[in-house]
């Protein structure tokens, strides 16, 4: 039946076939969560809940003769008529005057994001100060434009580095250790973004076969279309035995010359370091266990954590030079 015919709203849970709390130990959710909801979770949130900024543009519009121009996606003001009622109620609190909020958009399309939408919000600007001649013009950046402001500002800061990558010769043979969640991430990381070569991926959690079959396929739709040795064991011993095993037998000889995958590097924990030392290659510890760093504030995650990868990769190639 559709939602629309329904005399009561469907909980989020159900729409998304979704598990949302648990009050019980992870196996538990993990035999449950086919059931959506969870009988003693809890939730967290609201059917009706609205994103911070609608709140944000009704205390900037209570202050007389202002407008307030969103930049970013029409979707962005799709509740200012909601948010209106608000800015009424506060202006009457206030001033004793009912007036509504005066609220537009640049209305940014998908060409828009990608180039910055800049020339949009020029006009706007202008617009609004020709036609309502406003004491306060407040502008306030949806989602998009700070995604391409960021991108903006990430390509500025990689750029000086594409020649030294060349120059110095940065690209390495990569062995990644971690868990399903770290290794995965890394891999992609490496070979889609930062142009090296995973050779071999070893997952250290104890999964099912289903599970694994998972994690084979992510790993195997990369972008060059390199398929890398993934291998599921957890015992450091013989990890260190897996990955050697791969990289002597990976050498292919060419009369004299010897074709090693060289150089290398090797990306997991601490108890890595030793293998990393046999083959000739540099190591960065990420998983856990970390004992030969000092981490307080080191994170790996969206633009500043990838900024903060290459950092410690390219330290980590260079310290002895």
């Amino acid at each position: 039946m559709s939602y629309f015919l329904q005399k009561e709203a469907p909980k989020r849970e159900q729409r998304l076939n979704a598990c949302i709390a648990s009050g019980g130990t992870l196996s538990d959710m993990t035999n449950r969560k086919m059931r959506c909801c969870v009988p003693d979770g809890e939730r967290t949130f609201t059917q009706n809940n609205i994103c911070l900024l609608l709140p944000a543009l009704g205390m900037m519009n209570s202050i007389p003769n202002s407008v307030v121009l969103m930049h970013g996606a029409v979707g962005c003001g799709s509740s200012s008529h909601g948010g209106n009622i608000g800015v009424r109620a506060g202006n009457n609190h206030r001033w004793g005057v009912i007036k509504d909020g005066t609220w537009l958009s640049t209305a940014l399309n998908e060409s828009d994001v990608i180039c910055g939408g800049e020339e949009k919000l020029e006009a706007a600007i202008r617009e609004i100060d020709e036609h309502y001649k406003p004491m306060i013009i407040f502008v306030v950046a949806g989602i998009e434009a700070v995604i391409t402001t960021e991108n903006q500002r990430y390509y500025k800061l990689l750029e000086p580095l594409t020649d030294c990558y060349n120059d110095m010769n940065l690209q390495r043979y990569a062995a990644v250790v971690g868990d399903s969640n770290y290794a995965t991430a890394i891999t992609a990381f490496l070979e889609n973004d930062f142009g090296w070569l995973p050779q071999v991926i070893i997952i250290t959690d104890t999964l099912m076969e289903e599970q694994q079959e998972r994690i084979v396929n992510r790993l195997s739709s990369l972008k060059s279309g390199r398929i890398p040795k993934i291998i599921f064991k957890g015992d450091s011993t013989d990890i260190a035995k897996s990955i050697k095993e791969h990289w002597e037998g990976s050498q292919t000889r060419y009369g004299k010359y010897v074709n090693a995958l060289s150089p290398a590097f090797v990306v997991g924990s601490s108890l890595d370091r030793p293998l990393a030392q046999e083959l000739g290659a540099a190591h960065l510890s990420i998983s856990f266990p970390v004992s030969n760093r000092a981490v307080i504030d080191r994170g790996y995650t969206g633009y500043q954590g990838g900024l903060r990868l290459i950092e410690d990769l390219i330290s980590a190639i260079i310290v002895n030079r």
